[in-house]
């Protein structure tokens, strides 16, 4: 005698049946195709079997011009099943771009060999924001130019890199003259605007692997490595000197400032990035007070 049909013992229309059934035993394509984490499954010989929307979507593959290429040709990475939890890998995009995810990968018996289902989570966003946080935290957000953190990291390997080499590492300490008077007579978004202006100029005179760091307010650091000797840095601050003290043009009118700094050396003046600092900072202090424009620090 044959059974009732499930569908039919509760109730529901025939003409319903159908997706009933599929409610309750829908076709595997269908579960993996509702899932938000992209699902790639490789055959015995490593060839793309299947995959599913969020894959095809974040790849940008389509799954007719997808299928029987080689699993590596989508997912980069370690593939052994043998790995238990997940680990970091990339999805190559049909354009070539590799994007980040988060990757389980296991074994997946096909008749022909050990397959594999590999399901990535994108972690691109995250990864995103995680250097945007850490940018923010050791960047200026006026200027873009390292700040106290980033410039105490940076000084500190530039020492460690000095005590191998026979030439120092020079520190000057910049202070802007004229930036009250700015900010009284044009406004504090004027006066950004300099600070802005400024901090372009720097960065653009010096080499590629020296440092420009503001420290807040009118103060900046620059750190020069391996320089030969003192009087090629005290020659270096002086052409900065003389860049900066150029003509502005900030709010519609044109803008000239001071400047005054103070140099300190690596290991005559100090062998921490504090003590530079520190002594640097009292002879810009010395050269603002005799206008000097330019003092080395006491030995």
């Amino acid at each position: 005698m044959a059974s009732t049909p499930a569908y039919r013992a509760r109730g529901i229309d025939p003409a319903l049946g159908h997706l009933w059934r599929a409610a309750v035993a829908p076709p595997p394509h269908a579960i993996l195709d509702a899932m938000a984490d992209a699902v790639f499954v490789a055959d015995g010989y490593r060839r793309l079997a299947y995959i599913n929307r969020a894959a095809r979507e974040l790849s940008g593959w389509s799954g007719g011009e997808a299928l029987g290429r080689p699993i590596s040709q989508f997912v980069v990475g370690d593939h052994s099943p043998d790995r238990p939890g997940c680990r970091p890998c990339q999805i190559v995009t049909r354009s070539g771009e590799e994007r980040p995810v988060e990757a389980s990968i296991a074994r997946l018996a096909d008749g022909r060999g050990d397959g594999l289902i590999i399901v990535c989570r994108d972690i691109g966003p995250t990864v995103a924001l995680s250097a945007q946080l850490t940018y923010r935290a050791e960047h200026d957000a006026l200027t873009g130019l390292p700040n106290r953190n980033q410039l105490l990291t940076r000084l500190g390997a530039a020492v460690i890199d000095a005590s191998g080499a026979r030439h120092p590492v020079a520190v000057g300490f910049l202070d802007i003259d004229g930036m009250k008077r700015v900010n009284d007579t044009l406004g504090h978004a004027a006066g950004d605007e300099l600070l802005v202006a400024v901090a372009r100029r720097l960065a653009s005179s010096v080499r590629a692997g020296d440092t420009v760091a503001r420290l807040g307010g009118d103060e900046f650091v620059v750190v020069l490595g391996r320089i030969d000797g003192p009087a090629r840095a005290e020659a270096v601050m002086r052409a900065l000197m003389q860049t900066l003290s150029a003509p502005y043009q900030v709010a519609s009118q044109p803008v000239t400032v001071g400047v005054s700094a103070g140099l300190a050396f690596c290991p005559d003046h100090g062998v921490t990035p504090a003590q530079l600092l520190a002594c640097a900072d009292r002879a810009m202090y010395d050269a603002k007070q005799t206008g000097a424009g330019v003092a080395v620090a006491a030995r």
